[in-house]
Protein backbone atom coordinates (compact mmCIF):
# COMPACT_ATOMS: atom_id res chain seq x y z
CA UNK A 1 0.00 0.00 0.00
CA UNK A 2 2.82 2.37 0.85
CA UNK A 3 4.46 1.68 -2.53
CA UNK A 4 1.17 2.25 -4.37
CA UNK A 5 0.57 5.53 -2.51
CA UNK A 6 4.09 6.76 -3.35
CA UNK A 7 3.61 5.86 -7.00
CA UNK A 8 0.30 7.70 -7.14
CA UNK A 9 1.82 10.84 -5.60
CA UNK A 10 4.75 10.71 -8.05
CA UNK A 11 2.43 10.41 -11.04
CA UNK A 12 0.32 13.30 -9.74
CA UNK A 13 3.40 15.54 -9.35
CA UNK A 14 4.55 14.68 -12.87
CA UNK A 15 1.12 15.60 -14.29
CA UNK A 16 1.20 18.96 -12.48
CA UNK A 17 4.77 19.65 -13.68
CA UNK A 18 3.93 18.77 -17.28
CA UNK A 19 0.75 20.88 -17.33
CA UNK A 20 2.63 23.83 -15.81
CA UNK A 21 5.54 23.49 -18.21
CA UNK A 22 3.22 23.41 -21.23
CA UNK A 23 1.54 26.72 -20.36
CA UNK A 24 2.41 29.62 -22.70
CA UNK A 25 4.93 32.00 -21.22
CA UNK A 26 3.16 35.31 -20.70
CA UNK A 27 6.45 37.22 -21.07
CA UNK A 28 8.57 35.30 -23.57
CA UNK A 29 12.14 36.19 -24.46
CA UNK A 30 12.11 38.03 -27.75
CA UNK A 31 14.05 36.62 -30.66
CA UNK A 32 14.53 38.33 -33.96
CA UNK A 33 16.33 38.06 -37.27
CA UNK A 34 16.13 41.82 -37.87
CA UNK A 35 19.69 43.11 -38.36
CA UNK A 36 18.81 46.57 -39.68
CA UNK A 37 19.99 48.11 -36.38
CA UNK A 38 23.41 46.54 -36.85
CA UNK A 39 23.61 47.50 -40.54
CA UNK A 40 22.84 51.15 -39.77
CA UNK A 41 25.35 51.17 -36.91
CA UNK A 42 28.08 49.68 -39.08
CA UNK A 43 27.45 52.25 -41.81
CA UNK A 44 27.59 55.14 -39.33
CA UNK A 45 30.80 53.75 -37.78
CA UNK A 46 32.42 53.63 -41.21
CA UNK A 47 31.34 57.17 -42.13
CA UNK A 48 32.63 58.59 -38.84
CA UNK A 49 35.90 56.65 -39.05
CA UNK A 50 36.46 57.87 -42.63
CA UNK A 51 36.19 61.47 -41.42
CA UNK A 52 38.93 60.81 -38.85
CA UNK A 53 41.14 59.23 -41.51
CA UNK A 54 40.64 62.12 -43.94
CA UNK A 55 41.55 64.65 -41.23
CA UNK A 56 44.66 62.65 -40.30
CA UNK A 57 45.69 62.35 -43.94
CA UNK A 58 45.60 66.13 -44.49
CA UNK A 59 47.61 66.89 -41.36
CA UNK A 60 50.21 64.23 -42.11
CA UNK A 61 50.52 65.59 -45.63
CA UNK A 62 51.18 69.15 -44.46
CA UNK A 63 53.64 67.94 -41.82
CA UNK A 64 55.67 65.96 -44.39
CA UNK A 65 54.69 62.65 -42.82
CA UNK A 66 54.05 60.96 -46.18
CA UNK A 67 56.96 59.64 -48.18
CA UNK A 68 57.06 60.04 -51.95
CA UNK A 69 55.13 57.31 -53.73
CA UNK A 70 52.50 57.03 -50.98
CA UNK A 71 49.68 58.32 -53.19
CA UNK A 72 48.04 54.89 -53.43
CA UNK A 73 47.64 54.91 -49.67
CA UNK A 74 45.48 58.02 -49.55
CA UNK A 75 41.73 58.41 -49.27
CA UNK A 76 41.12 61.87 -50.72
CA UNK A 77 40.64 61.86 -54.49
CA UNK A 78 42.65 63.92 -56.96
CA UNK A 79 39.49 65.87 -57.76
CA UNK A 80 39.49 67.45 -54.28
CA UNK A 81 41.07 70.86 -53.63
CA UNK A 82 42.81 71.47 -50.30
CA UNK A 83 43.60 74.96 -49.02
CA UNK A 84 45.51 75.85 -45.86
CA UNK A 85 45.09 79.26 -44.21
CA UNK A 86 47.79 79.78 -41.57
CA UNK A 87 47.00 83.47 -41.09
CA UNK A 88 43.72 82.81 -39.35
CA UNK A 89 43.91 81.93 -35.65
CA UNK A 90 43.10 79.10 -35.20
CA UNK A 91 44.37 77.96 -38.59
CA UNK A 92 41.89 76.68 -41.16
CA UNK A 93 42.07 73.79 -43.63
CA UNK A 94 39.37 73.42 -46.29
CA UNK A 95 38.89 70.16 -48.17
CA UNK A 96 36.66 70.89 -51.16
CA UNK A 97 35.40 67.85 -53.07
CA UNK A 98 33.49 70.05 -55.50
CA UNK A 99 29.81 70.38 -56.38
CA UNK A 100 29.64 67.06 -58.24
CA UNK A 101 30.61 63.62 -57.02
CA UNK A 102 34.37 63.14 -56.63
CA UNK A 103 35.57 59.52 -56.75
CA UNK A 104 38.02 59.06 -53.89
CA UNK A 105 40.73 56.46 -53.50
CA UNK A 106 38.66 54.37 -51.08
CA UNK A 107 36.03 53.81 -53.78
CA UNK A 108 33.47 56.21 -52.28
CA UNK A 109 32.00 59.28 -53.96
CA UNK A 110 32.13 62.58 -52.08
CA UNK A 111 31.08 66.15 -52.72
CA UNK A 112 30.89 69.29 -50.61
CA UNK A 113 33.44 70.47 -48.05
CA UNK A 114 35.08 69.53 -44.76
CA UNK A 115 36.35 72.51 -42.72
CA UNK A 116 39.03 71.95 -40.08
CA UNK A 117 40.13 74.61 -37.58
CA UNK A 118 43.13 73.72 -35.43
CA UNK A 119 46.12 74.67 -33.35
CA UNK A 120 49.17 72.54 -32.63
CA UNK A 121 50.77 69.77 -34.69
CA UNK A 122 49.42 66.26 -35.24
CA UNK A 123 51.66 64.53 -32.67
CA UNK A 124 51.76 67.36 -30.10
CA UNK A 125 50.15 66.70 -26.74
CA UNK A 126 47.30 69.18 -26.27
CA UNK A 127 46.85 69.86 -29.98
CA UNK A 128 43.19 70.33 -30.89
CA UNK A 129 41.18 70.10 -34.10
CA UNK A 130 37.54 70.83 -34.80
CA UNK A 131 35.97 69.58 -38.02
CA UNK A 132 32.58 70.49 -39.49
CA UNK A 133 30.83 69.80 -42.78
CA UNK A 134 29.36 72.06 -45.43
CA UNK A 135 26.99 70.44 -47.94
CA UNK A 136 29.05 67.24 -47.55
CA UNK A 137 27.81 64.00 -49.14
CA UNK A 138 29.14 60.42 -49.16
CA UNK A 139 27.67 58.15 -51.86
CA UNK A 140 24.84 60.72 -52.16
CA UNK A 141 23.98 60.48 -48.43
CA UNK A 142 24.34 63.89 -46.78
CA UNK A 143 26.59 63.85 -43.70
CA UNK A 144 26.37 66.72 -41.21
CA UNK A 145 28.85 66.56 -38.36
CA UNK A 146 30.76 68.44 -35.67
CA UNK A 147 33.83 66.58 -34.44
CA UNK A 148 36.51 67.63 -31.96
CA UNK A 149 39.83 65.78 -31.72
CA UNK A 150 42.27 66.38 -28.87
CA UNK A 151 45.72 64.85 -28.56
CA UNK A 152 45.90 63.72 -24.92
CA UNK A 153 49.53 62.58 -25.12
CA UNK A 154 51.04 59.15 -24.70
CA UNK A 155 49.48 56.45 -22.58
CA UNK A 156 51.27 54.04 -20.23
CA UNK A 157 52.41 51.99 -23.25
CA UNK A 158 53.95 55.05 -24.90
CA UNK A 159 51.32 55.19 -27.66
CA UNK A 160 49.85 58.48 -28.87
CA UNK A 161 46.18 58.76 -27.95
CA UNK A 162 43.38 61.10 -29.03
CA UNK A 163 40.02 61.92 -27.47
CA UNK A 164 37.30 62.26 -30.10
CA UNK A 165 33.86 63.76 -29.45
CA UNK A 166 31.43 63.59 -32.34
CA UNK A 167 27.86 64.60 -33.16
CA UNK A 168 26.43 63.95 -36.58
CA UNK A 169 23.48 63.28 -38.83
CA UNK A 170 23.26 61.14 -41.97
CA UNK A 171 20.38 62.09 -44.28
CA UNK A 172 19.87 59.00 -46.38
CA UNK A 173 19.05 59.12 -50.07
CA UNK A 174 15.43 58.59 -51.11
CA UNK A 175 15.57 54.82 -51.59
CA UNK A 176 16.29 54.39 -47.86
CA UNK A 177 14.98 57.67 -46.51
CA UNK A 178 15.08 59.24 -43.08
CA UNK A 179 17.76 60.67 -40.81
CA UNK A 180 20.30 58.82 -38.71
CA UNK A 181 21.84 60.83 -35.85
CA UNK A 182 24.70 59.93 -33.54
CA UNK A 183 26.71 61.11 -30.56
CA UNK A 184 29.92 59.35 -29.59
CA UNK A 185 32.80 59.69 -27.15
CA UNK A 186 35.90 57.77 -28.18
CA UNK A 187 39.60 57.38 -27.62
CA UNK A 188 41.89 56.43 -30.50
CA UNK A 189 45.25 54.80 -29.74
CA UNK A 190 48.00 54.62 -32.37
CA UNK A 191 49.55 51.19 -31.78
CA UNK A 192 51.57 50.53 -34.96
CA UNK A 193 53.27 52.45 -37.76
CA UNK A 194 54.34 55.69 -36.07
CA UNK A 195 58.03 55.07 -36.64
CA UNK A 196 57.82 54.21 -40.36
CA UNK A 197 56.37 57.46 -41.75
CA UNK A 198 54.30 55.27 -44.08
CA UNK A 199 50.59 55.92 -43.72
CA UNK A 200 49.34 52.55 -44.89
CA UNK A 201 50.92 50.43 -42.13
CA UNK A 202 49.26 52.45 -39.35
CA UNK A 203 47.03 50.59 -36.89
CA UNK A 204 44.66 52.12 -34.33
CA UNK A 205 42.55 50.84 -31.44
CA UNK A 206 39.23 52.59 -30.82
CA UNK A 207 37.37 52.54 -27.49
CA UNK A 208 34.29 54.31 -26.16
CA UNK A 209 30.52 54.53 -26.34
CA UNK A 210 27.71 56.43 -27.95
CA UNK A 211 24.07 56.58 -28.87
CA UNK A 212 22.11 56.93 -32.09
CA UNK A 213 18.60 57.53 -33.34
CA UNK A 214 17.60 55.54 -36.42
CA UNK A 215 15.41 56.73 -39.31
CA UNK A 216 12.40 55.01 -37.73
CA UNK A 217 12.81 57.18 -34.61
CA UNK A 218 14.05 54.39 -32.35
CA UNK A 219 17.10 55.02 -30.21
CA UNK A 220 20.12 52.75 -29.86
CA UNK A 221 22.94 52.82 -27.31
CA UNK A 222 26.26 51.17 -27.96
CA UNK A 223 29.41 50.32 -26.07
CA UNK A 224 32.70 49.06 -27.44
CA UNK A 225 33.33 45.90 -25.42
CA UNK A 226 36.56 44.80 -27.09
CA UNK A 227 38.56 47.62 -28.74
CA UNK A 228 37.90 48.02 -32.45
CA UNK A 229 41.05 47.60 -34.51
CA UNK A 230 41.45 49.74 -37.61
CA UNK A 231 44.25 48.95 -40.06
CA UNK A 232 44.51 51.72 -42.61
CA UNK A 233 45.44 49.26 -45.37
CA UNK A 234 41.98 47.72 -44.99
CA UNK A 235 38.70 49.46 -45.78
CA UNK A 236 36.89 47.66 -42.94
CA UNK A 237 37.46 47.25 -39.22
CA UNK A 238 39.35 43.99 -38.65
CA UNK A 239 38.48 43.06 -35.03
CA UNK A 240 36.62 44.15 -31.93
CA UNK A 241 33.08 43.87 -30.59
CA UNK A 242 30.34 46.43 -30.00
CA UNK A 243 27.33 45.85 -27.73
CA UNK A 244 24.28 47.40 -29.36
CA UNK A 245 21.09 47.89 -27.35
CA UNK A 246 18.07 49.03 -29.39
CA UNK A 247 15.09 50.44 -27.50
CA UNK A 248 12.61 47.70 -26.49
CA UNK A 249 14.70 44.96 -28.10
CA UNK A 250 17.36 42.49 -26.90
CA UNK A 251 21.04 43.39 -27.01
CA UNK A 252 23.01 42.66 -30.17
CA UNK A 253 26.73 42.01 -30.37
CA UNK A 254 28.42 43.34 -33.49
CA UNK A 255 31.59 41.27 -33.88
CA UNK A 256 34.11 42.47 -36.45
Amino acid sequence: KTKNLFASLLIGLLIIAISTGCKKDTDPIETTTDISDVNDEAFAETVSDNIDNIIDEVFMDFSGYFKSGDDDGRIIGLCATITHDTILIPHLITIDFGDTNCLCRDGRYRRGMILISYFGHYADSGAMKNATSEEYFVNDNQVIFDKSITNIGRNELGNLTWEILSDGTIIFVEDKGGDFTWHSERTREWIEGEETHYRWDDVYLIRGNGNTVRPNGKSVTKEIVEPIMKKLNCRWFVSGTVKITPSNKPERLLDY
